[in-house]
């Protein structure tokens, strides 16, 4: 889900047809309606004349929200888009350590999403060609985790039941079929 800044003068500058608030409301009803959802969103930062305190307000929003997956795009000026004329550039270290300090957010995010999926019976459908890395089946559930499975059998394109069990610091998760 596109948010792209948590600021509403940026949301505002950017002529996005929402505020905060909205964006806020959206996410915590997809969340109550389905609260296993994996919720990504994208993040645009660095957007000219973003300021430490805008840049703060997109932070803290997006830690609060009950979000799964961050996709964290620094801003770079683009010809024939309105935003390549504009002044208040960032500085490039300063978007630079934006974009950490987010992606590091984007990781907890993503590894509490994780840990509260393990061990919890999920359909997932099985990719039709195994990993390329190591030979094992993946499979992908309906609110979006990729589980390499523990077996080698030829059920791709199959929907199958499967438990998420581990995942290791790339957050790759394993997990075995069940019955």
């Amino acid at each position: 889900i596109p948010l792209q800044s948590g600021d509403d003068n940026i949301l505002k500058k950017m002529k996005r047809p929402y505020d905060a608030a909205l964006f806020e409301k959206v996410i915590h009803k997809i969340h109550k309606n389905i609260p296993t959802a994996g919720i990504g969103v994208d993040t645009l930062i660095g957007f000219p004349s973003e300021t430490d305190e805008q840049f703060e307000n997109t932070y803290q929003l997006i830690k609060k929200l009950p979000i799964s997956y961050l996709h964290v795009f620094p801003f770079s000026a683009r010809k024939g888009t309105p935003a390549f004329h504009f002044d208040n550039k960032v500085d490039p270290k300063v978007i630079k350590s934006r974009c950490a300090r987010m992606r590091e957010l984007g990781k907890i995010k993503q590894k509490a999403f994780i840990s509260a999926q393990l061990n919890k019976r999920q359909e997932g459908l099985v990719q039709h060609k195994p990993d390329s890395k190591t030979g094992v089946l993946k499979a992908t559930t309906s609110n979006y985790l990729t589980v390499f499975l523990n077996k080698k059998y030829n059920l791709g394109g199959k929907i199958i039941n499967l438990i998420p069990e581990q995942f290791d610091s790339d957050m790759n998760i394993t997990g075995r079929i069940v019955e």
